[in-house]
């Protein structure tokens, strides 16, 4: 079947290819023989065809991108997932909303929209998707909650990890033990060896735990900012480049004031956390 669908969209890119020639050669007739309007309503439309079916072929792609996960292989709500001496992770359940709710507030950088109730009992609603696998992370000694880990879309081929540790429990090393117990016990249950993460260019905490975790730079990615919007945010934050900042650029290989706005991929493989890891 998979092979059918490559095909099939193999097809249509050649026919694309084949109608733009032939309206585009319409077009220059039309042209040459002094009718420029009719030309470039003919262009016009030519464009329109086209951004059609690119989207098309790309929303094609996205389908077969997405895969489908039984979540009855993984725990149940409040079971624990996977544990050591340091921590216990668990399945998200519903008596951790509030938990949730001030971690993701903590970090937010649009604290003003948590007043309102729609807003938060949305985002909680997230949390629980079907489409998403959270779970809370607690500390054995003290039976605190920490935070939680997660994969944001399960449907998607590139697994993301999500990680949020209240701050006071941060540099304490319960990141490094939560993603890697996390990600290890997902790559057992579910046969995945690569996750991607995504960190904030001045989130230099994280940085390094990628780096401790031997992930590697893998890209960067768009995340609230684009096009004009995007141009105007690095335009106004020059200043803010520094020599971490043009260390992280040259890491990733790009130019500093590139960089700006974006934010920074990295790609784990849990095959090196097998290895160098033992709990």
């Amino acid at each position: 079947m998979k092979e059918k669908r490559e095909l099939y969209r193999r097809k249509m890119e050649k026919t694309i290819y084949t109608d733009i020639i032939a309206e585009l050669e319409e077009a220059i007739v039309l042209s040459n023989s002094g009718k420029e309007k009719e030309s470039n309503d003919a262009v016009n439309a030519i464009k329109e065809t086209l951004e059609k079916r690119i989207y098309e072929i790309e929303k094609m792609k996205e389908a077969e991108s997405v895969r489908n996960i039984d979540k009855i292989f993984f725990p149940y709500h409040g079971e624990v997932f996977a544990a050591n001496d340091k921590i216990c992770i668990r399945v998200i359940q519903e008596s951790e909303k509030n938990d949730y709710i001030a971690v993701s507030y903590e970090y937010s950088c649009m604290k003003g929209v948590f007043k309102e109730k729609n807003f938060r009992d949305e985002l909680w609603k997230s949390f629980m998707s079907k489409q998403s696998f959270v779970c809370s992370i607690y500390d054995q000694a003290t039976g605190n909650y920490l935070g939680y880990c997660s994969i944001k879309d399960l449907r998607k081929q590139d697994w993301e990890l999500a990680i949020e540790l209240k701050s006071e429990w941060c540099h304490r090393g319960y990141g490094t033990e939560a993603v890697s117990l996390f990600l290890r016990k997902l790559g057992v249950l579910t046969g995945n060896r690569f996750f991607r993460v995504r960190v904030d260019i001045d989130n230099y905490a994280s940085q390094a735990l990628m780096k401790k975790l031997g992930a590697y730079p893998n890209g960067i990615s768009e995340f609230l900012l684009k096009g004009e919007e995007l141009e105007k945010f690095r335009e106004k934050n020059k200043a803010m480049i520094d020599d971490k900042i043009r260390a992280v650029a040259e890491e990733f290989c790009m130019n500093p004031e590139d960089i700006l706005g974006y934010v920074l991929e990295y790609r784990i493989d849990i095959s090196v956390l097998m290895l160098t890891r033992k709990n």
